[in-house]
């Protein structure tokens, strides 16, 4: 004899209430590692309000990993939240610190965003350094160029202009070379 709906239903509900738990377990619903993994991916692709959604979403468990801060930082400096950026990238400089764990990027990073945020006094030592453990990064001579032209622009010393000059027209020609 067949059942009824009426008592089929709290088996169907029951059964249902399982395989939505299975499917949790086994996970259905994506990781803080998942999630983390997207973001990094959204950044990558430039799709960068994206990218904060879901780095935003793994960092309740990725909070002291300087690479989600990293990531952070670049997706709000392109989307030109610059003072959030900055904060980020500080924070990503000081977690890469306290685990030993070299990032120079984030320097690089961080002077460029200093340089958009017109202070690339800032940025020089930054750039500087970097240059000091890795000469062939060429990005770093380009954008320490940049840095010694921006200050250029907002130096009001004939003295101190010249010597930016000098010094900018030498780094941007050495980058040019090693291109």
């Amino acid at each position: 004899m067949s059942e009824s709906l009426s008592t089929r239903f709290p088996r169907l509900v029951g059964l249902a209430l399982s395989l939505l738990l299975v499917a949790l377990a086994t996970g259905c619903k994506p990781s803080a590692t998942r999630v983390f993994e997207d973001g990094q991916r959204l950044v990558e692709a430039e799709r960068f309000e994206e990218a904060i959604e879901k780095l935003n979403e793994a960092r309740t468990a990725f909070e002291d990993d300087p690479v989600l801060w990293s990531l952070m930082g670049l997706a709000l400096h392109r989307t030109g939240q610059l003072e959030r950026a900055e904060t980020a990238y500080h924070q990503a400089t000081t977690l890469a610190e306290r685990a030993d764990l070299p990032l120079p990027d984030i320097h690089v990073k961080l002077a460029e965003l200093y340089i958009d945020r017109g202070r690339p006094s800032l940025a020089i030592p930054l750039l500087e350094e970097r240059l000091q453990v890795d000469p062939s990064a060429v990005d770093s001579l380009l954008l320490l160029g940049v840095a010694y032209r921006t200050q250029l622009s907002i130096t009001t010393s004939d003295a101190d202009r010249r010597e930016l000059l000098r010094k900018g027209e030498d780094i941007l020609a050495d980058g040019a070379n090693k291109a």
